[in-house]
């Protein structure tokens, strides 16, 4: 449970002081007022707290997209990367499997700091 805030402690005892002035006629509209300013206040916190929540959430899908992504782009690695490699491995040697896994290692880095640069 939180602390009352200045202001609220202040708007209760107003409240109080009000109705010792006022006596026991106004007592109900003096507690529907201060009820009212609770509503009020807790509406509020609840207003933060979803759109916490939708952030939060937020957050969690474009991670979930991200790992969909990463997985979608090494399963299309392999999958060209095999044919890759024995094709250049027969036409060119050992030199073209190189500069074949460069190109997809290199796709691969470009897409993993692309990445990491929009989260920051």
């Amino acid at each position: 449970m939180s602390v009352p805030s200045y202001e609220s402690q202040r708007e209760a005892a107003a409240a109080i002081n009000a109705r010792r002035e006022l006596g026991l006629e106004y007592e109900e509209q003096i507690a529907a007022g201060l009820a009212e300013r609770v509503e009020q206040a807790v509406w509020h916190q609840r207003q933060g707290a979803d759109q916490q929540t939708q952030i939060e959430l937020a957050k969690l899908k474009d991670q979930r997209l991200e790992r969909g992504q990463r997985l979608a782009l090494t399963i299309v690695s392999l999958g060209v990367g095999i044919p890759i490699t024995a094709i250049s491995a027969h036409e060119v040697g050992l030199m073209g499997v190189g500069v074949s896994w460069a190109g997809i290692a290199a796709v691969n880095w470009i897409f993993s700091v692309g990445r990491r640069g929009r989260h920051h």
